[in-house]
C-alpha cells in the first residue's frame, strides 16, 4: 500500500472510532418536573398533549397530593392531564424545597389559571405578581406571558 492510502485508512478508522465514542456517550437526562413548573404549564395554557408527554417522559420531582390535584384542576387541567399526573413516576420527594413558600406559589398560580380561563387577565396578573414576589422565576413568567397575550386580544 502506498503511504497516501495508509493515511486515508487511518483517517477513516479514526473518524469511525470518534463517532462510535460519541454515540456511546449517554444523553443528558432531563430533570423531573417540579410542582411549580407543572402548574405553570397548566395555568399558562400549554397544550395538554405537551404536558402529558412531559410528565410521561420526565416524571415528577414530588408526590402529588389531593390538594395539588385540586389546584391543577383549578388552574385548568383536564381529566387526562390529572390522570397522568396522579399515575406519574415520582423521582424524588419535595423535601429540599421550602414547603410553605411552595404552597403559596402554587395557590397563586392555580388561581391565576382559573382567572385566565374566565378571561380576567388583570386579576390573574395580580395573582402572578404575588407569586413572583414570593419567588420570581420562569414558571410565573410563563403564566404572565399568557395573561399579557390575553390582554392584547
Amino acid at each position: 500500500m502506498t503511504k497516501a492510502i495508509r493515511w486515508a485508512c487511518f483517517f477513516v478508522l479514526s473518524l469511525c472510532a470518534i463517532a462510535t465514542t460519541l454515540a456511546a456517550t449517554p444523553q443528558k437526562t432531563q430533570k423531573p418536573l417540579e410542582s411549580t413548573r407543572l402548574i405553570a404549564l397548566i395555568a399558562g395554557d400549554a397544550l395538554p398533549e405537551s404536558v402529558i408527554a412531559l410528565v410521561k417522559a420526565h416524571g415528577l420531582a414530588f408526590k402529588p397530593s389531593e390538594l395539588y390535584l385540586k389546584q391543577l384542576a383549578e388552574a385548568g387541567a383536564n381529566v387526562q392531564e390529572l390522570d397522568v399526573v396522579s399515575k406519574a413516576v415520582v423521582h424524588a420527594d419535595m423535601e429540599a424545597e421550602d414547603f410553605k413558600q411552595e404552597s403559596q406559589i402554587l395557590a397563586h398560580l392555580a388561581t391565576a389559571g382559573k382567572l385566565l380561563r374566565e378571561w380576567k387577565s388583570k386579576e390573574a396578573a395580580k395573582e402572578i405578581n404575588a407569586a413572583m414576589q414570593i419567588r420570581g422565576g420562569l414558571d410565573a413568567g410563563f403564566v404572565m406571558g399568557d395573561a399579557l397575550a390575553q390582554q392584547e386580544e
